[in-house]
């Protein structure tokens, strides 16, 4: 009897969630062309691409993958030939037990381009916020600590972001273990528009975006990079990005998340599918109240949330923190965009 009710509560959670996805864009769908005030973007936009790229900053996330660290993304990186601009590369140990912290420490003893932070709450989208609040740099790349790179790697996004027209760089990915390109095609191109996803492995962004927006704190792992794309893409329609099509290497190493086939827990998945409808949750929030200028702005939005929150919970398991942090953090943002209204 006890797995009969255990079964038939997981099949109506199921049903629950089929349910409330589609429900939930239908009533958003009044919302999809609202725009932030395009005084707003230009400004944004503006301020983003002026800045001059003096430095560029390599984050690089790990959590108990020495082993990888070591093999992949040091090693290739040790081989870089960059004489363009000075650069960095800050490691974020996410409270590995595996040794990770110590052997850093040592490593960066002889490697001054090397800087060591430790972050003990886990998460990848912690990590690298803090690897950002760290960076002195004005360009960012992330990499993953299982990721290989070619020699040119640094030349060819520098180039990219040279041209001081990109908010975003995007690098195609080699997957070793599955023997295929990561990043999808249409019609034989990458389009970040059409996918509506990004590769952490492989990324670059311009440091001044994230004087507006971050990786969500509440998305522990999966996802997190497609959060960010979310937010800039609801942001700044049409965003200006490039894809560097000469991919690098990614070795799928195991994680405590992943196997060594390479492969996700049911568990990891059931998160992974909290985040994604996470990053969902995010879009619209935004687009809800993108009426900054409104003079009853924080009441206007308070009345909205409310009303759509019930749908939201269902949406990500009944996760009600995570729900009200992932908004805190989305009014923080607004209430920045407003300021510039001043």
């Amino acid at each position: 009897m006890r797995l009969n009710i255990g079964f038939f509560v997981a099949k109506t959670r199921n049903l629950l969630h089929c349910l409330a996805k589609p429900f939930y864009r239908w009533l958003n769908k009044k919302y999809d062309n609202k725009k932030l005030p395009s005084p707003i973007i230009n400004k944004t936009a503006a301020d983003i691409l002026n800045e001059k790229i003096n430095k560029i900053s390599i984050i690089i996330p790990t959590r108990n993958r020495l082993d990888a660290l070591k093999k992949y993304s040091l090693k290739s990186l040790e081989k870089i030939r960059f004489a363009e601009l000075p650069y960095e590369i800050i490691i974020i140990d996410n409270n590995s037990s595996d040794g990770t912290y110590d052997y850093l420490i040592e490593y960066s003893k002889n490697n001054p381009l090397i800087k060591i932070l430790m972050e003990e709450k886990i998460g990848s989208s912690i990590s690298r916020n803090k690897g950002i609040k760290k960076a002195t740099g004005e360009l960012i790349l992330f990499m993953d600590d299982d990721c290989e790179v070619d020699v040119n790697w640094l030349n060819r996004i520098y180039d990219y972001h040279n041209q001081n027209k990109y908010f975003v760089g995007q690098g195609q990915i080699y997957d070793t273990a599955l023997n295929n390109l990561m990043l999808k095609e249409i019609e034989g191109k990458v389009d970040l528009f059409q996918t509506g996803n990004m590769a952490g492995g492989n990324m670059s962004i311009r440091k001044k975006i994230f004087d507006y927006v971050n990786f969500n704190n509440c998305i522990g792992l999966l996802h997190d990079d497609r959060d960010l794309i979310t937010k800039i893409k609801t942001i700044w329609p049409d965003f200006p990005y490039f894809i560097d099509q000469e991919p690098i290497k990614h070795h799928r190493a195991p994680t405590d998340y992943r196997n060594r086939q390479g492969g996700y827990s049911k568990k990891i998945l059931k998160l992974g599918e909290v985040s994604y409808n996470l990053s969902e949750i995010t879009k619209y929030f935004l687009k809800r109240n993108f009426r900054i200028d409104s003079s009853f702005f924080h009441i206007k939005l308070f009345l909205q949330e409310i009303i759509f929150l019930p749908i939201e919970i269902v949406l990500i398991d009944g996760r009600l923190t995570i729900l009200i942090k992932t908004k805190l953090q989305n009014l923080q943002l607004l209430n920045k965009l407003r300021k510039l209204l001043v």
